[in-house]
């Protein structure tokens, strides 16, 4: 799915998660992300694969997340994400998810 297909997805969720407690933080994080989109290498592999991921997020799951949320989580700049990501629950990744980041 191209950037233009889940902008509007992603604008959504971030109009869902408003009022939450971190929703600051993860407003100014998201932005970031959408800047990033458009440079290269892994920064923008994390860009995109993390925005993806909030947009396949049901409303109570990115309400509790945005909620629990710190500022720099969603940093593609670091490509690891700080403390709990938006992995599931296990932490880890799917493996639909590890063939995306690992077929690059």
């Amino acid at each position: 799915m191209k950037y233009k297909d889940f902008s509007k997805i992603l604008s959504q969720k971030m109009q869902e998660s408003k009022g939450c407690e971190g929703y600051k933080e993860f407003a100014e994080d998201v932005a970031l992300l959408r800047k990033t989109r458009k440079n290269c290498g892994r920064p923008t592999i994390m860009a995109n694969f993390w925005m993806r991921r909030i947009c396949n997020m049901s409303k109570t799951e990115i309400r509790k997340y945005v909620d629990n949320y710190k500022k720099g989580m969603l940093d593609p700049y670091q490509c690891e994400p700080k403390e709990r990501d938006i992995a599931n629950e296990n932490g880890f990744m799917n493996e639909d998810e590890e063939d995306f980041i690992g077929g690059i």
